[in-house]
């Protein structure tokens, strides 16, 4: 198992991002949903059972999808690069 897993900030589109990478990917696995409780709502502003985090697995690709808040903002300059075979898949995966 590949100890370290790789976190992904959004403002609060964390759930979106990882319905579009379950859409592509078809070994994809969701390992854990951590939800806001009503515990620190005057720091973090979020609804009670409002997504946190997202644990999931793209093959042996582990990642978080975080809903950090607008402090960071998800760039271009971070990719998950796939490595391909065949014209066929990067047609595939050319989204």
């Amino acid at each position: 198992m590949n100890p370290f897993r790789i976190c992904l900030w959004f403002d609060h589109q964390a759930e979106q991002a990882v319905e579009f990478y379950k859409s592509i990917f078809q070994d994809f696995e969701i390992e854990n949903i951590l939800r806001f409780s009503s515990e620190g709502f005057e720091h973090h502003g979020r609804p009670e059972g409002s997504v946190l985090t997202i644990d999931f697995r793209i093959q042996n690709l582990y990642l978080t999808a975080l809903n950090g808040g607008p402090v960071f903002k998800l760039s271009e300059a971070a990719s998950i690069m796939i490595p391909c075979e065949t014209q066929e898949e990067i047609d595939y995966y050319d989204v």
